[in-house]
């Protein structure tokens, strides 16, 4: 049997297909659900404060008309899925899902936020290349020499981010 050996990125596709396959197959039925039973949900229950006009919140759920556009704010979904399973919304003066209603409606979300989540599993996002403080630089020397030195006294001061960390990636500045 004179079997020649397969290029490697027919293996590679042969077995990544599956996984695309797999990735991509709960969308069209969310889809048609969205259309079918989200939306007009949506209409009837959350548009009249969260729309485009309105924004109460700072939301506007109106800018989700097909899937395409809910899948672009996968974060506003877990907040709308939070909100609605606190009882926050919809507000007790306004009209109110039915039982069977509020089931289907998290059950979509929690559903689409499953099947997002399965899209982009292994992928880190994006990652930000990071430096030592100025804390974490001296430490390191002082470890590896045995040394009470201070080399980074004479370093520009570093900055805190929003969250008052002083070692988070985005803040420190790269020379």
């Amino acid at each position: 049997m004179n079997r020649s050996p397969k290029p490697l990125w027919i293996v590679i596709l042969k077995l990544l297909f599956p996984l695309a396959v797999v990735a991509a197959a709960p969308f069209p039925k969310l889809s048609v659900d969205f259309d079918k039973s989200m939306m007009p949900m949506l209409k009837r229950l959350c548009l009249n404060c969260h729309s485009e006009e309105k924004q109460k919140g700072e939301l506007d759920l109106e800018r989700f008309a097909k899937l395409t556009d809910v899948r672009k704010a996968p974060k506003v979904w877990q907040k709308v899925v939070e909100m609605i399973e606190d009882g926050e919304m919809p507000p007790k003066k306004e009209a109110q899902f039915t039982v069977a209603e509020r089931k289907a409606f998290l059950r979509w979300v929690k559903d689409y936020l499953d099947a997002e989540a399965l899209t982009s599993a292994g992928d880190p996002g994006r990652v930000v290349l990071r430096r030592l403080s100025n804390a974490e630089y001296t430490y390191t020397i002082r470890d590896l020499t045995g040394l009470k030195l201070s080399p980074a006294r004479e370093f520009p001061v570093d900055g805190a981010a929003g969250e008052g960390f002083m070692n988070v990636g985005d803040a420190m500045a790269m020379s």
